[in-house]
Formats: C-alpha cells, structure tokens, sequence
C-alpha cells in the first residue's frame, strides 16, 4: 500500500508494488477529483501509475506583485482590492457574489503577503467573467485606476505580476 499526498494538477507516482487481489498491472491511469486542500490515498497494485487529479474548487493562491510607485519605490503596506464582474458558479457548485470585494495587503517590498486564494474566475459559469482591481499605496491613494485581469486556474500559485491588466474604462 502507498499513501500519497498530491496536491498538483497532475503527479507522477512510480510505487513499487507486489500481486494482489484481482489487479497486476504494469501501467494503471487513475483519475481522481479532490477538494483543496486533500490527501488522496490510493492502495496501488502496480509498478507504475499516474495519477491525474482535478481540482473540485477552483481557488488559486494569489503571489507576488512587487508594485512600484511612480519613482520605483516598493508600494510598501499598500493593498489592492478585488471585485469579480458578476456572479459565478464553481464545480462544487458554489455561488460566488460578484458585489463583494477582496482586499489584498502589500508588505513592504510591494509583495502580496500573506498568500490569498481566491476563485478562479475561469473555472466560473457563466464564462467570461474577470476581476475588477484597484490598488492603492498605503494611505489609501489609489495607484493603479480601475483595471480587469483574469485570473486562471493553473498554475497554482498565480503570480500577478506575469498577468495582463487592461484598462476597464
């Protein structure tokens, strides 16, 4: 028996393993679907078997940044705020309520911190929804003005600052 612990969109496990009840196989796909966070524990009968995992709840940990003001100084203690464009349904099925907002703090090099998970606004129904964002230095000035992203549902931590912003106006 092997118990695994998977928390990516797809692992290898190689196990080595001996004949058992009703299953000796060389190669076995197994194809899961999980809750975040969760161990999934396979008994496994054969030398190899890949394991490919979907995620049930489309929550992605935001990082990163590194936000500037306009001389290039780190936007230390500032924060941003999110707002999705209309509700949405996740796989689980959730509703989730476009009126509310996030607000995600900044340290004081202009990084997200702490990490922040959040919907993925591509695993939503209806489709095409994105995320409103602002982002304010520290007393509350804002930034950067009322912009759309779109957050995917993999990689998993999603950088912000590898994403593209557009303006909403």
């Amino acid at each position: 028996m092997t118990a695994i612990n998977v928390d990516q969109e797809l692992g290898l496990i190689v196990a080595p393993g001996s004949p058992s009840v009703a299953v000796d196989q060389a190669l076995a796909l197994l194809i899961e679907r999980r809750l975040v966070p969760a161990t999934i524990y396979n008994y496994i009968d054969q030398q190899l078997a890949l394991l490919v995992v979907k995620r049930i709840i489309d929550l992605v940990q935001l990082v990163g940044g590194a936000y500037q003001d306009f001389l290039g100084n780190p936007l230390a203690n500032g924060y941003l705020v999110l707002r999705l464009s209309h509700d949405g349904q996740s796989a689980t099925p959730n509703q989730v309520v476009a009126g509310l907002t996030q607000r995600i703090t900044l340290n004081s090099s202009g990084q997200i911190s702490p990490a922040v998970a959040i919907y993925s606004n591509t695993g939503l129904l209806p489709a095409n929804s994105f995320y409103l964002v602002r982002v304010y230095a520290a007393d509350g000035t804002e930034v950067v003005p009322l912009s759309k992203i779109t957050i995917p549902n993999t990689p998993t931590p999603v950088n912000l600052a590898t994403l593209t912003w557009s303006s909403a106006a």
